[in-house]
């Protein structure tokens, strides 16, 4: 009877261990899968960072561009502004000049002093 019983706690005992082994095993494969789906995950993660960085450095060109075209529009609106003003203070200078009579100085060409003595014949 001793046998017997010893060979019942040895046949309970290793399915007890045939048990353990079986959830040992299922636990390997969940790390397993754990561990794919976290490298997956730092995949993505590590493209979606260098897409990230990549859009920023775009938007970056992007803003220089935009700040230079609005500096050359400014300045082309400024060189307009400045043509624009000196064209309507011409305007005025000659409406007021006409209007208080001024005339252009009257400029009288003088000939040169050897054209007149070969006119004289000397």
């Amino acid at each position: 009877m001793d046998l017997d019983v010893v060979h019942n706690r040895l046949s309970r005992l290793e399915k007890e261990v045939d048990g353990v082994k079986s959830d040992l095993n299922e636990q390997k494969l969940a790390v397993v899968r754990i561990s794919e789906q976290v490298t997956a995950h730092s995949a993505r993660g590590e493209e979606r960072h260098a897409q990230l960085l990549g859009e920023f450095r775009d938007m970056k060109t992007d803003f220089r561009i935009l700040l230079r075209q609005q500096t050359e529009d400014a300045q082309s609106r400024q060189a307009f502004q400045n043509k624009l003003f000196l064209a309507v203070l011409g305007i005025v200078s000659t409406l007021v000049a006409g209007v208080l009579g001024f005339k252009p100085p009257v400029t009288t060409q003088t000939t040169p002093a050897h054209q007149t003595t070969k006119a004289n014949g000397r």
